[in-house]
């Protein structure tokens, strides 16, 4: 899996377990497992590739409204229902400590 499709893969699961009440019960663990996977994805890519590092921030709003729109086509959700605008920081999601509530 590439940098890009891990990044987006991550902030889906991150928008899913800060955003959907409705399924987080049956489904956190799962999701939460998924981003410590993708984390060490990402991490292992960048290790292989230091030079990708510097384009990190430039990806991060893209691949956010990726992973966004993703998630409300996949699951037939609402336009509104996760934010326009990223609720955390590319440090929140690269961050191995951060998980939301």
């Amino acid at each position: 899996m590439g940098l890009q499709s891990a990044i987006i893969v991550l902030i889906e699961h991150l928008l899913k377990l800060m955003y959907w009440e409705a399924e987080k019960t049956d489904n956190a663990r799962g999701w939460r497992d998924t981003i410590v996977e993708q984390r060490i994805q990402i991490e292992l890519s960048l290790e292989d590739s230091p030079s990708l590092g510097p384009l990190l921030t430039d990806l991060f709003l893209d691949c956010y409204q990726k992973a966004r729109s993703t998630a409300l086509r996949k699951y037939q959700l609402r336009a509104d229902f996760f934010p326009a605008e990223p609720p955390f920081t590319l440090e929140d999601v690269l961050n191995s400590d951060y998980l939301p509530q």
